[in-house]
């Protein structure tokens, strides 16, 4: 069983700000048995230390943030801006978690369950 997640605007905004449901949701996969994977859109090399500081100094590491959260997350995976639908499927993804339009209509013509992680926000507020 796999879950995939998000990072930017899904885990953590592009500020840096955690989103501590889909957090949450990670931790509960994973004490579910599920094997959890980040898949993001970013360019692997717009993630390292010298590329975020000379270009980017609020955005977030992933490796820091699954670090600082103690996310059991087995792998990361990046896309380099490619849609996400493909590789979830060839991964065995079971559920993805994404907030760009273009990413869930991929996910989905691949028969995927996906989520926006603005829909889960809103269920945890109606309770």
């Amino acid at each position: 069983m796999i879950a995939t997640f998000d990072f930017d605007d899904t885990l953590c905004s592009e500020e840096g700000v955690p989103n501590h449901e889909i957090i949450k949701l990670v931790k509960s996969y994973s004490q579910k048995g599920y094997k959890c994977y980040i898949v993001t859109a970013r360019n692997k090399s717009h993630d390292t230390k010298k590329w975020i500081k000379e270009n980017n100094p609020k955005r977030v590491r992933i490796s820091d943030f699954i670090n600082l959260f103690n996310l059991p997350i087995e792998k990361v995976y990046y896309t380099n801006h490619a849609l996400k639908g493909p590789l979830l499927a060839k991964l065995g993804s079971e559920v993805h978690y994404d907030d760009h339009e273009d990413q869930i209509k991929s996910c989905k013509e691949h028969k995927i369950k996906v989520y926006h992680p603005n829909n889960i926000e809103r269920k945890k507020k109606k309770k």
